[in-house]
């Protein structure tokens, strides 16, 4: 299930409309109709009645739609904490990599005697 798909329903929803639904997600109409599609047809079973334009949620897009808004809380939830983490956290230092150093090469018998 891509989060980007419940977040199309949870735009379309709070919209009321396909295009400033799509507008609001920063996408095409037609991209956000067939993210909505793709969730019905993973999901078996319509969840937008529509005719040429959005009608509602079905009942069991109403259901759908509860859960999406918790799943895109609890995501939005997650990247704040980790991004609180990265700001309380100092980096690690890079151990893969050291400056470089001056090397001599070692004198073999054959240098010495130039």
């Amino acid at each position: 299930m891509d989060l980007r798909h419940l977040g199309y329903l949870a735009a379309l929803a709070r919209e009321r409309h396909f295009g400033r639904a799509a507008r609001s997600c920063g996408v095409s109409q037609p991209t956000l109709s067939s993210g909505i599609r793709r969730l019905e047809t993973e999901l078996g079973f319509p969840i937008v009645r529509r005719t040429h334009r959005y009608e509602g949620l079905t009942p069991e897009g109403e259901r759908v739609l509860e859960w999406a808004r918790q799943i895109l809380s609890d995501v939005g939830g997650l990247e704040a904490e980790v991004e609180a983490l990265h700001r309380a956290t100092p980096p690690a230092p890079d151990l893969t990599t050291t400056p470089l150093q001056k090397t001599t090469a070692p004198k073999t018998p054959e240098a010495e005697r130039r």
